[in-house]
């Protein structure tokens, strides 16, 4: 049986001059989640990581409280580049640039939705982007086992995508809503992946962490 566990990284550091590093809540939900799989005694055969700064942030802060085997560097599970892509739906449709949560609802869909179409370029297009996360998931998935990948929203939302068979739009609408340090869980069967687990976040669903549940 083979099993994917995709995490998605610690929050990041939105609206500073680099947002690929952890924000300290962003650490701490990576301790607390490694925390709740010692305490739940998980193991996993293997575990993967994009080589993004956030990414590498949380493995490691994951490992600081949970026996984690060697991390494996992946490219492959690197985020596409959102921010070319928004920037070239504002020049294109002369919206404004997403401000608040609400506009940001709008205006994404419609932005994944004409990089799916092509009439949006990113530094790739949707199809290669979709095609590289493939190819990386069925690499892990061919060796067995249960499977630890701490990646990004995007790479988890097209993999749930192309499970439940939903287009660009479908896969915005999951993003949107993609809880920072959430578990996902799909496992194979009979051939084809099935989805377990949906953006759970067990270790930070307390009310006294409730501060720490975020989005970006």
């Amino acid at each position: 049986m083979s099993e994917l566990v995709l995490v998605r990284h610690g929050q990041a550091s939105f609206g500073t001059d680099d947002y690929d590093r952890l924000s300290p809540v962003g650490f701490q939900q990576a301790r607390w989640l490694g925390d709740y799989f010692h305490r739940h005694g998980m193991r996993f055969d293997r575990a993967f990581r994009g080589n993004l700064r956030r990414h590498r942030e949380t493995a490691d802060s994951i490992a600081e409280t949970f026996p984690v085997p060697a991390y494996v560097e992946d490219a492959r599970f690197n985020e596409f580049e959102s921010d070319i892509l928004i920037t070239e739906y504002i020049r294109e449709t002369g919206a404004d640039s997403p401000r608040d949560r609400a506009t940001f609802l709008h205006h994404f869909p419609e932005v994944l939705e004409g990089w799916e179409r092509g009439t949006l370029n990113g530094s790739e297009s949707y199809t290669a982007f979709r095609a590289r996360v493939g190819a990386a998931m069925a690499d892990v998935l061919q060796e067995g086992g249960r499977n630890l990948v701490v990646t990004s929203g995007g790479v988890i939302c097209v993999t749930l995508a192309g499970v439940l068979g939903l287009s660009a739009r479908g896969l915005a609408d999951l993003l949107m809503n993609v809880h920072n340090a959430s578990v996902h869980v799909l496992r194979m069967e009979e051939g084809r992946l099935r989805l377990e687990l949906f953006n759970a976040t067990p270790h930070i669903d307390g009310k006294e962490r409730s501060h720490a549940r975020t989005y970006i």
